[in-house]
Parts: C-alpha cells; structure tokens; sequence
C-alpha cells in the first residue's frame, strides 16, 4: 500500500494510489486482489484504492466514483484536477466506522450513539450527488462545445448572406 492512515484505536487502513492501467476488474491486475495483498501485508483491517475520474471513465466495470468491493475494500475516484478528495475522506470515515463497528460489542453498542447504517446513508446520498455534479459537469462541457459550434454556424451563414448581398447589389 502507499499511504497508511491508523485509527485512533490503532488500527490501520492502507490505500493504494492506482492510475488508469495499472490495475482492473479480474486478472493479473486484479485491484481486489492487489487491495488484499496490502491488507495482509500491512496488518490493516480495510483499503481503500484511489484513482482518478479519468482513470474511472476508461474503465468498463468502474461506473462510480464509489464501489464497495467486499471485505472492508473500497475503490474511489477522485477529481484530481478540482483538487476534490471528497469521496476519498468519505469513503475512510465510511471505513473506519465500518471496522468499529465489527469489533464493538453488544455492550460498547448500547454506548455508542453513532448508527453506521445512517453513516452509509448519508455517504451514500453524497455519492450520488457527487456523480450527478460530476455529469453535470460533463454535459456542461459537451454544451459549450455545441454552443461554439452554432456560433461558427452562424458566422458562416452570416459570411454568405453578405456575399450574396454583394451580388445582389452588383446587379443593381
């Protein structure tokens, strides 16, 4: 793993910094795989794969900024380019909760006043929105695109119709 962050009760998570080839659904570069080998050979008790948006749109299988992979693995996208690791610090608080949770007993559970499955609810109407803001991004950017092209449009009709006023006007 890359980077290690360790829980206040000791415990660690390990996250493992992926670009867009070096790792994949199944296979020899199976990102499960490579999240389990880190989990074991740093002792930790979950991992979270980072990669980027872009990274994530080259990919068939990964169609979210956010995937729970099973085990106390998680895989997230980040906007790099924003500067926004939102859904990376969601996905640890997300996980460590997670791991708490697992090793509380029924007794520590009477005292804990934090519910995970609101946690998760509420990480989860974040990731939504987080996606919807990232199309939204996208199609945005697929519309300043067409807008330009209406422009160059009508520039070229606008050219056409003065030339042909210019004949006209020859003729006159």
């Amino acid at each position: 793993g890359d980077v290690l962050a360790t829980t206040d009760q000791g415990w660690t998570i390990v996250m493992e910094a992926k670009s867009g080839k070096n790792y994949g659904d199944k296979g020899d570069r199976s990102i499960d795989e490579q999240m389990d080998n880190s989990i074991a050979f740093r002792k930790s008790k979950g991992a979270i794969a980072v990669t980027t948006n872009e990274a994530m749109v080259g990919k068939g299988w990964q169609n979210s900024i956010f995937l729970d992979r099973g085990k106390n693995r998680f895989l997230v996208a980040v906007d790099r380019e924003n500067n926004d690791y939102t859904i990376l610090r969601l996905a640890y608080m997300l996980l460590r909760e997670r791991i708490i949770a697992e090793s509380t007993t029924d007794e520590d559970l009477a005292q804990k006043s934090i519910d995970p499955k609101k946690i998760l609810d509420i990480t989860n109407d974040i990731i939504r929105d987080t996606s919807s803001a990232t199309k939204m991004k996208q199609l945005l950017g697929n519309i300043e695109g067409k807008i330009q092209e209406v422009k160059t449009e009508i520039d070229t009709y606008r050219r056409k119709i003065k030339d042909r006023m210019g004949e006209l006007n020859a003729l006159i």
